[in-house]
């Protein structure tokens, strides 16, 4: 019996922290091997369909292979090698979407001739310290926005995890007003061989009914008061972004919208997000 694991101090890091961790061999016979190899990888990679087949693009973040132990005679029982590895100081974190992903893993190989290399392989996290500064600067102007009969207003645009965002609205008078719908959308934009593919997924969403007493009123929303979500990020092929998209229900008409783009506050509690993306990881 040869076998190989790897055990890892940690799982989920910040970029430039250290990863650490050990190789075990377990042998119920001693053997030669020529050396043990860690591979560290840490890759982007976006997949669209083009025609009836499928293309893909890929980036490395982290490619690096050292040897942890040149070789010699394997004794018989376990032997372990320590290794550690600080990690880039600017990484993207992980992540698992439509038409992309963002993966880290270390790989273990035994190097041994005539014979099948023992290996295995453990995932890691990388994960965001914050949310980023804006890619953009706001225009503050879209915080009062009006299209047809709904009128929205915000004090910020600036939103927390489980706490979501103030929204305040009008409705002129009109006929056929059902309500108005209030979601907060998570924007993924994957670049794959010179083509950019977009997804939209709601992750909040509230619904007010809208009755004739209630027309010009101002009313106020709290929307995503449980949001619990990846933060907003920007890779080398990937990227995550939030937008709020508030629309009036009209029966048998257009339903008017408007949408501002959402920037999550400096002082998001890290902690809650780490356990969501592992989540999110898990997921797939």
């Amino acid at each position: 019996m040869r076998a190989t694991g790897i055990y890892l101090d940690k799982n989920r890091l910040q970029p430039g922290e250290t990863l650490s961790g050990q190789v075990t061999i377990r042998t119920s016979k001693s053997y030669e091997c020529n050396r043990v190899v860690l591979k560290i990888i840490g890759k982007e990679r976006t997949e669209r369909a083009a025609g009836e087949t499928n293309v893909v693009e890929e980036k490395h973040h982290i490619n690096t292979v050292f040897t942890i132990s040149e070789g010699g005679v394997v004794p018989e029982g376990v032997s372990q090698f320590p290794f550690s590895f600080r990690l880039p100081s600017s990484l993207p974190p992980s992540y698992h979407g439509r038409n992309g992903t963002i993966e880290y893993s270390v790989r273990s190989v035994v190097e041994v001739n005539w014979a099948p290399d023992p290996l295995s392989e453990e995932s890691f996290y990388v994960l965001q310290e914050g949310p980023p500064s804006p890619h953009e600067i706001f225009d503050v102007r879209r915080l009062n926005q009006t299209s047809g009969h709904l009128h929205v207003k915000l004090d910020s645009n600036a939103i927390w995890m489980n706490r979501g965002i103030r929204v305040r609205f009008m409705v002129s008078e009109r006929s056929r007003v059902k309500g108005v719908r209030f979601e907060i959308l998570k924007r993924e934009e994957a670049l794959c061989q010179h083509h950019v593919v977009n997804n939209h997924e709601t992750v909040a969403f509230e619904f007010y009914p809208i009755s004739p007493a209630d027309f010009e009123s101002w009313k106020d929303v709290q929307v995503g008061k449980t949001l619990d979500c990846q933060l907003p990020f920007r890779g080398e092929l990937i990227s995550v972004s939030y937008i709020l998209k508030v629309s009036l229900d009209v029966s048998l008409g257009r339903d008017p919208d408007v949408v501002i783009p959402l920037e999550f506050s400096k002082d998001v509690p890290v902690g809650n997000v780490l356990d969501e993306i592992e989540r999110d990881l898990w997921r797939f």
